[in-house]
C-alpha cells in the first residue's frame, strides 16, 4: 500500500491482486522526460503535480552493458503479470 497527501486530501493505492503477491510503487514530482532531459540535479524543477507509478515489480539495477548484471533475485523473467489495485480517497484529519 502507498498513500499520497496534499495536506487536505489523500489517496491510498492498495494492491488487491498481483501475480507476485505485492506491488512496487514510486512517487515523484518529476516526469521521466524531466529526468532524461536534465544533465545535472540542479536542472530539475519539481512540478506541482505528484506522479504515482505502480508496478508489479521493478527490476534491479545493472544491465551487464558495462558492468555486472542485476542479481538473479532482482531480475524479472519474461511472462504475463497481473496487477489489480484500488484507489481510495480520504480527507486528511
Amino acid at each position: 500500500m502507498v498513500a499520497v497527501e496534499n495536506g487536505e486530501f489523500g489517496w491510498r493505492f492498495e494492491c488487491v491482486s498481483s501475480t507476485l503477491g505485492f506491488m512496487d510503487a514510486s512517487v515523484s514530482h518529476f516526469t521521466p522526460q524531466d529526468l532524461f532531459a536534465a544533465q545535472h540535479t540542479f536542472d530539475l524543477k519539481p512540478r506541482r503535480e505528484t506522479f504515482v507509478n505502480l508496478d508489479v515489480r521493478q527490476r534491479g539495477l545493472g544491465s551487464a552493458s558495462c558492468g555486472p548484471d542485476a542479481l538473479d533475485c532482482n531480475r524479472i523473467p519474461p511472462g504475463e503479470y497481473l496487477l489489480a489495485f484500488v484507489v481510495t480517497p480520504y480527507k486528511v484529519p
